[in-house]
């Protein structure tokens, strides 16, 4: 119910199969088993970001219920779960900034076959930019999805992170009952 969809995880995995088949026959090779490990990293990532998507949307069917039935008291029921349903979130976006290092790292070595290197998404990004995979329509893409989505998310992130949690102050709070 939680796990990453089954198409991607297969997509995933076929992807790496076959490269790692065409590439590197002779098992066991490092630069294959590398390249499976970090498969399964990035499969373990998204699986906590669903897992978490499942539990956040356990809280808000909890929530919806409690409304229901005690309609007299929302006010009370909001205060006591609205963090709950904060941490979780703040949990995705944290989870999904992570899933692009992994996925990074797994792009990078499929493209570079340097099994030592471990590069994160904007290290991707920036060698993109510079032409250093030689695959100018990857390089475009990730180029494009990190303007468009990525970088947005990632400010976000450290918007929550390090800045203010992303939640309407009690007064707020306070007013909308009010």
């Amino acid at each position: 119910l939680h796990a990453f969809p089954t198409r991607r995880s297969s997509d995933l995995m076929g992807i790496t199969i076959d490269c790692s088949n065409k590439h590197y026959v002779i098992w066991p090779n490092p630069i294959g088993s590398q390249m499976h490990k970090r498969k399964n990293d990035l499969l373990y990532r998204c699986n906590s970001i669903f897992w978490h998507i499942g539990i956040l949307n356990s809280v808000v069917n909890s929530i919806n219920d409690k409304s229901q039935k005690e309609k007299s008291d929302l006010q009370r029921i909001v205060y006591e779960e609205w963090d709950k349903v904060h941490y979780l979130f703040d949990d995705i976006i944290f989870n999904l900034i992570s899933a692009f290092d992994y996925f990074a790292s797994l792009v990078h070595i499929i493209m570079t076959d340097k099994k030592d290197e471990f590069k994160k998404w904007n290290n991707v990004v920036k060698k993109s930019r510079d032409s250093g995979y030689k695959y100018p329509d990857t390089e475009a893409m990730i180029i494009d999805f990190h303007g468009k989505w990525v970088n947005k998310l990632s400010e976000y992130r450290a918007n929550v992170y390090h800045e203010k949690t992303d939640k309407p102050s009690a007064v707020i709070q306070d007013d909308f009952f009010f």
